[in-house]
């Protein structure tokens, strides 16, 4: 059992680190250190492998950590006011005849400072890549809505923020990996305190 745990850490370490190398390479790079201190530094304390478990975990929650932080700051770029939709349907945009958006347009109207400001989904485009069959309630006319504006340009404006993708994937890897990490950590930590029956704990 605690020999499949390792072998599923190093695969997921590898696996991880060429997933990130795609989606986000700086924190792929984390994974890629580790994984010659994993190899060569596991070799010098194989006789302790709650050591290399705690390795893993530390790297997992570092790399987890980073995902947290761009979405805090994806969030944090905007401040929020209130709003209401006043007029929600599908539309389609064209350009030279060629259509270049079709899909939920959302009218919406909020203030700030006192100051009242109108926008639209379309101009936005935080709704592109959402194919709707109809539109959510969340979305439909009359309905008060939370605002995201530019604090420094309050006519700059969305209904949703919009995260990088390699944020959602940095946090799933790290997610992952922190929970396998964890889990063999315990597990060996458990092995060590309860060794098998017929055997004596080191130094025993």
């Amino acid at each position: 059992m605690t020999a499949k745990l390792f072998v599923s850490l190093y695969v997921g370490l590898f696996v991880g680190m060429f997933v990130l190398l795609f989606a986000n390479f700086p924190v792929g790079w984390i994974f890629f250190g580790f994984l010659f201190v994993a190899v060569f530094g596991g070799m010098l304390v194989i006789n302790r492998p709650y050591i290399i478990a705690a390795g893993f975990l530390v790297v997992s929650l570092v790399v987890l950590g980073i995902g947290l932080w761009g979405v805090r700051q994806a969030v944090q770029a905007w401040a929020t006011a209130p709003g209401i939709i006043t007029r929600s349907r599908f539309c389609t945009q064209t350009v030279n005849d060629k259509v270049v958006y079709s899909g939920p347009c959302i009218d919406y109207r909020y203030r700030v400072n006192g100051q009242t400001f109108e926008a639209i989904s379309l101009g936005t485009g935080e709704l592109t890549q959402r194919w709707w069959s109809r539109i959510p309630d969340r979305y439909r006319e009359g309905r008060n809505v939370q605002v995201y504006y530019d604090p420094g340009d309050p006519t700059i404006s969305r209904l949703a923020i919009d995260i990088y993708p390699q944020e959602w994937v940095t946090i799933i890897v790290g997610a992952m990996m922190a929970a396998l990490s964890a889990f063999t950590l315990f597990w060996v930590l458990l092995k060590r305190t309860h060794p098998p029956a017929g055997l004596k704990p080191a130094g025993g």
